[in-house]
């Protein structure tokens, strides 16, 4: 792959599409929800619980008693060939979920025992704990209908649980209570393959004289 920049093409625009290059993408900048990409997760959660605001997508727990809210991905779920990649944080102080795919594969979650990073399989399995209040950067792989692996930042968590029927819903919410608030932002699915491949970047050669170098 070759990369030439002239420095005088000022007029030359941002060519960058998340959309064409992935097989779904949402960064959530217009200030309305797509809805030929996500769907309710429940009746009237568009209406009153999920928004999409300064640049990412918020869903808001009901204050009263526990209740489940979110954005589903529409017509796109996590299989064996997909990974799913977002950007994500808890913040307030209610309990409940983070995020959430059907069958609980990955969650931020609190509840009176403490906040912890884990998924749903007959109880909760906790797999790392949580820094509330901050974002984090996720990626969750699906290896097979009981093998997943969970990416947080820089840290990786695999585990096998009882057989989900796949392709497992991807939602951006989860059961809440007490008003907590979850955020989500750059939300991209890609393809996945085991091993997935390497790069290396030659930056020893030169491009055309009469460009700057960039390789």
């Amino acid at each position: 792959v070759y990369m030439y920049f002239d420095p005088d093409l000022t007029s030359v625009s941002d060519a960058s599409d998340g959309t064409n290059t992935f097989q779904f993408f949402d960064d959530f900048e217009d200030g309305v929800i797509d809805t030929n990409k996500w769907e309710e997760w429940n009746t009237g959660d568009f209406d009153n619980y999920v928004t999409e605001t300064n640049g990412y997508l918020q869903v808001d727990g009901n204050t009263e008693d526990w209740s489940s809210h979110g954005a589903k991905a529409k017509d796109i779920g996590l299989n064996t060939d997909k990974v799913w990649m977002f950007r994500a944080g808890k913040f307030g102080s209610g309990y409940g979920d983070c995020f959430i795919t059907r069958g609980s594969v990955a969650s931020e979650h609190r509840e009176s025992g403490g906040a912890w990073l884990g998924y749903y399989d007959s109880g909760w399995h906790t797999l790392a704990d949580v820094n509330e209040g901050s974002w984090k950067r996720y990626e969750v792989i699906c290896k097979s209908s009981t093998e997943f692996t969970v990416k947080r930042d820089s840290e990786t968590y695999s585990y096998t649980r009882s057989a989900l029927s796949l392709p497992v819903d991807v939602i951006l919410g989860g059961a809440m209570y007490s008003n907590p608030i979850a955020r989500y932002d750059w939300v991209a699915c890609r393809t996945y393959v085991e091993p997935e491949p390497s790069v290396e970047i030659d930056m020893s050669s030169k491009c055309r004289s009469d460009f700057q170098d960039i390789r």
